[in-house]
């Protein structure tokens, strides 16, 4: 007769009434936790062995604040009625939520309940004794979690316990296979071809420029995207060409300073105010004849209001003034152009990648009319306006669009 050693235990096979015995305690236990029992001894079960029935939990990817669903899995589990298992997580890191069956298991009755800090058991059986068989990886049921929303370094592992499959006639299914799994709620997941998959804090309908940096001071826009939620995931399809990169999503900028105020003194300087959006930096521009603007000033809108005077003004005979947000300043601006033999106009512009922009045209430059929008995708746009045989002159400029 063999005997299997495990954790310096010595196992014997059971005799009969041995297995009687172990039947009864299952029905109690079972029964105490309002469960239909399942009339079977409970088996060790052995692990990280290959080509045995298997029981796996799934690695997936939470995120703060949210609700997920972790997959159990089965493979190689042939001809079982019913099982039962404990699910062992940190609950410091995540709380349980709903178990739930899957579709393929119509006819089986599935139920749960926290045993324990930490330890949730579940039960799953047929009334009918119904014999299912799992060949392949197949989805048993669904466990939910919730992650709270200060959680950021994930559940830890999640892991099975006490677990045991039954057949039709009551034998056991054994020995099993056990699968750990986990939720990642990190906030970069580097993936196996070396892009980063990340997820960024946002509110729901909101434009955001994406933005990465390696030292944290120099930021690049690497993209853009409207919010459907309270997060954004997001890939960083050159993450590779750098040994770190950091994340961060900041409000679309939108043109939406306005100005006031504007006095002049008897010395000839002139004060205004700028009207913006708090914690936005914006450029003081100006001009003597709307086409060229030069910048005097940079200014950190603190709160609503920016107080600025233009000490130069008395050198001019008149000034024109605008403002415009800081990094919209350093893109949208209109290259070399050149007109064809059938009168059409060309030209490129620079920007930001990944913004967009609106290109306008006018012959006063006062009535300003919509010709179309570019998204800057490598650094420079080419326009073609096709309409400009048409007129014996025409202006251009570009507006970021909303």
């Amino acid at each position: 007769m063999k005997h299997l050693k495990l954790n310096d235990t010595e196992l014997k096979p059971p005799e009969d009434r041995k297995v009687n015995r172990c039947k009864r305690r299952a029905q109690r236990l079972l029964g105490m936790l309002g469960f239909i029992p399942l009339v079977v001894c409970l088996p060790l079960s052995v692990r990280s062995q290959t080509n045995l029935p298997t029981l796996s939990i799934a690695t997936v990817i939470g995120y703060p604040g949210q609700s997920v669903t972790v997959p159990v899995r089965g493979v190689r589990l042939t001809n079982f009625a019913a099982m039962q298992f404990d699910v062992r997580y940190d609950s410091t890191h995540v709380t349980p939520g709903a178990v739930t069956k899957v579709s393929p298991l119509s006819d089986q009755i599935i139920r749960s309940r926290e045993i324990a800090p930490g330890v949730r058991r579940v039960v799953l059986y047929s009334l009918v004794n119904r014999s299912l068989t799992f060949t392949n990886t197949g989805s048993l049921a669904n466990l939910g979690f919730n992650v709270p929303a200060t959680e950021r370094n994930g559940s830890g592992p999640i892991t099975f316990s006490n677990a045991a499959i039954a057949r039709p006639n009551a034998t056991a299914l054994a020995p099993l296979a056990l699968v750990p799994g986990t939720i990642f709620v990190e906030a970069v997941n580097i993936l196996s071809d070396g892009k980063a998959q990340f997820f960024l804090s946002s509110q729901p309908d909101v434009k955001y420029l994406i933005q990465a940096t390696t030292n944290l001071i120099n930021w690049v826009n690497i993209g853009t995207n409207v919010a459907i939620g309270n997060y954004m995931d997001l890939v960083d399809e050159d993450a590779a060409l750098y040994p770190y990169r950091f994340y961060r999503a900041v409000l679309f900028p939108t043109n939406d300073a306005r100005l006031g105020g504007l006095s002049r003194l008897s010395t000839g300087i002139v004060s205004f105010d700028v009207r913006g959006t708090p914690g936005r930096t914006y450029v003081i521009q100006a001009s003597t004849n709307l086409v060229n603007w030069v910048d005097i000033s940079t200014n950190y809108s603190a709160g609503d209001v920016i107080a600025f005077t233009d000490v130069d003004s008395s050198k001019f005979p008149q000034r024109f003034y605008r403002a415009v947000l800081y990094d919209g300043a350093s893109g949208g601006r209109i290259g070399a152009l050149t007109r064809s033999p059938d009168g059409k106009a060309t030209f490129e512009f620079g920007g930001i990648t990944g913004r967009s922009y609106t290109i306008q045209a006018s012959t006063n430059l006062v009535q300003w009319v919509n010709l179309g929008n570019g998204t800057v995708t490598n650094g420079l746009v080419n326009f073609n306006d096709t309409n400009a045989s048409n007129f014996p002159f025409r202006f251009y400029r570009l507006q970021m669009s909303p």
